[in-house]
């Protein structure tokens, strides 16, 4: 490294991480090889450790200043491939090597993949020592802040060193290092959270008082746990190399469907999966999450796959889960899914033949957007015998619920979870899940943090039937409405701890709550009313077409469902 580089090991600095790490990994005695070593500032606290120092560097002056300090030191380029295997191991010759150091050197050299799989031959050459690597991370805040402002500011040291040619991100490294063998021992990141690039200070996206720049916080936190981390320290062996993806593989489906299942009411679960094998549009898999304790209940459900045509069951795919509250499959199926957007469906919910082209042509319409459709309501009751349920009400519309409103829905849940699909992509981004810890409105909780990331795209079409229960059994019914209510001000006010992006139209919405709020109810807009009363009219015929549509036949409960089962069983 030139010269510029004539740093000083400290106590809180990536060089105490990377000594931290090297003691804990290397056997003392033997060599510790310093590629890069500039002016050698971990001499000293290396020989301290117990090893024997070696310095490398392609500047004179600091091979002389090391040597010049009692400790051995050898001119090399790293950038010539053919000479740095031999020129180390003569250099080497007999002697242990107890570990490799290669501290703030990969971002310098032009073909820094290369260098990390001659790192590996070098390694393997002189008896497999641990590689302890300290690498620039360019996801830092900072850096993401300032490009918002169209800023980049090259320094001469630092996250921007103007003679940086390769730019590592935490999953970028990890995969560069997998690539060429490398396997990850342990890390210790240096984290700061104002870095050398945290200027100007005052700046909307980086001054710790500006709601933008919290804001921003909030999103760069959520998309993994490097935002605050300087210098990425990490040790290695050598093992496996893990081959690239290759990106020709098959496509991955428009949509995913994450259903869950205790496989208590397999009558009820036929009768979901009937209304997912009679889509329109193939494009989608289900995943099948069984959450039971019980082996049997898992060959119940196959046995209901299995009555199924091949052409549907083989898109199907069960995955038995054990523990856990209710959220834990929807959590689990999150992790497994691999469609474009992710959908939801209880086993005791039916969707139309146009649900899954619903949300498909949706995406297309706004891409990015959580894709809404509308729910008819069915208030149901549990009996004995097929279908294991009765009707006490046809399929109805709430008015409210037919188009979203953000405000609105910070109060409450207007959406039930099989009316939406998210992006898979701002799932992954944001670190999307949900809140195990809920007793109940985990749904809510998760539609309103995807809604205010990534807004919502309303279809306005009616796709499903979201059953309510009368029973004891439903939760509206078996927890206490206490802890709904104490449950719903506590995602308020987990929400209330940072700032949010509300959709555009927010302001009117809100100013009109508040003058309707003034002038009292009696005082509402006529307008308003005609319009809800439009929206609700053309929802009903929606209703309608539906109903009396040849793919409702398919999915509507009491229409000779279980004749149809029957039928499907005979065929297969």
């Amino acid at each position: 490294m030139s010269s510029t580089y004539d740093l000083s090991f400290g106590e809180n600095t990536p060089y105490a991480h990377a000594v931290e790490l090297l003691t804990r990994f290397a056997e003392p005695g033997g060599l510790v090889l310093d590629l890069g070593a500039g002016h050698g500032p971990l001499a000293e606290a290396v020989t301290n450790a117990g090893f024997t120092y070696v310095g490398f560097d392609i500047d004179e002056d600091g091979v002389s200043h090391i040597a010049s300090r009692g400790f051995e030191s050898h001119w090399i380029d790293l950038t010539d491939f053919d000479e740095l295997l031999p020129r180390v191991t003569t250099m080497v010759d007999d002697r242990p090597v107890a570990a490799i150091l290669a501290l703030d050197i990969i971002e310098h050299i032009q073909g820094s993949s290369q260098f990390i799989g001659h790192l590996r031959e070098l390694a393997l050459s002189t008896g497999r020592p641990p590689l302890v690597v300290s690498v620039p991370n360019v996801g830092h805040f900072d850096l993401a802040a300032k490009l918002l402002l169209g800023r980049w500011d090259t320094t001469d040291s630092g996250l921007l060193d103007r003679t940086h040619i390769a730019f590592y991100t935490d999953s970028s490294l990890t995969s560069a290092m997998a690539a060429h063998g490398w396997s990850e021992l342990a890390r210790d990141d240096f984290g700061l959270h104002e870095s050398d690039q945290h200027f100007p200070t005052h700046a909307p996206t980086l001054a710790s008082g500006s709601t933008l720049a919290r804001y921003l916080r909030v999103v760069r936190e959520r998309a993994d746990n490097f935002g605050a981390i300087n210098q990425f320290v990490r040790a290695y062996t050598c093992g496996d190399v893990v081959p690239r993806l290759d990106p020709s593989g098959n496509a991955a489906p428009a949509v995913s469907v994450i259903m869950r299942t205790q496989g208590n009411r397999l009558e009820l679960l036929e009768e979901a999966l009937l209304s997912l094998a009679g889509q329109t549009s193939p494009d989608f898999e289900v995943l099948l999450m069984v959450h039971s304790l019980d082996a049997g209940v898992e060959r119940n459900v196959r046995g209901v796959l299995g009555a199924f045509s091949p052409t549907f069951s083989r898109r199907v795919k069960i995955i038995q889960l054990r523990g856990g509250d209710r959220a834990r499959p929807l959590n689990e199926g999150l992790r497994e899914a691999v469609g474009d957007y992710i959908a939801f469906l209880d086993d005791d919910d039916l969707v139309t033949a146009t649900w899954i082209e619903t949300f498909t042509r949706g995406a297309k319409t706004r891409p990015g957007a959580i894709v809404r459709a509308v729910t008819a309501d069915q208030t149901v009751r549990r009996q004995s015998g097929p279908p294991g349920y009765s009707a006490l009400s046809g399929p109805k519309i709430d008015g409210a619920r037919i188009t979203f409103d953000m405000v609105r829905h910070l109060e409450t849940n207007r959406t039930p979870i099989c009316s939406f699909a998210v992006p898979r992509q701002a799932i992954l981004a944001s670190g999307l899940r949900f809140d195990e810890t809920l007793q109940v409105l985990e749904d809510w909780h998760f539609l309103i943090r995807a809604a205010l990331i990534c807004g919502v795209h309303d279809t306005r079409q009616v796709t499903s039937i979201y059953r309510r229960w009368d029973d004891a059994e439903a939760s509206w019914n078996s927890i206490d409405r206490d802890i709904w209510t104490a449950t719903r001000k506590a995602i308020q006010l987990e929400l209330d701890s940072e700032p949010i992006l509300l959709p555009l139209g927010s302001v009117s919405t809100i100013a009109s709550m508040i003058e309707r709020a003034h002038k009292g109810p009696s005082d509402r807009s006529s307008a308003t009313v005609k319009q809800l009363r439009k929206d609700l009219d053309r929802a009903e015929r929606r209703l309608a077409q539906v109903e009396s549509s040849t793919s409702w036949r398919v999915t509507r409960p009491l229409r000779g469902v279980a004749d149809s089962l029957k039928k499907l069983r005979r065929r297969s």
